[in-house]
């Protein structure tokens, strides 16, 4: 699976997005200066990469069909509406 491919720390970081955005009401938006304070993981910044790696995330300007767009400074969590 994607989350497994993403390794340990991204991993966290995804359950820590879908929390947040769950909470929030942010259908899966997730603003890029909040990542490191979603995750107590030593490297943020290299999670959210893994994610976008495996698609488990997007940038907020994006090209999947399924998922809204957002702004630049944004992620988006595929699939998560």
């Amino acid at each position: 699976p994607k989350i497994i491919e993403a390794g340990g720390e991204a991993g966290w970081l995804y359950i820590c997005g879908l929390a947040y955005s769950s909470r929030q009401l942010t259908d899966g938006v997730i603003p890029k200066r909040l990542v490191p304070r979603l995750t107590d993981g030593s490297t943020p910044e290299a999670s959210a990469s893994a994610l976008l790696r495996v698609g488990l995330w997007h940038e907020g300007q994006h090209d999947c069909p399924r998922c809204p767009q957002a702004a630049p400074d944004t992620y988006v969590i595929h699939d998560y509406t």
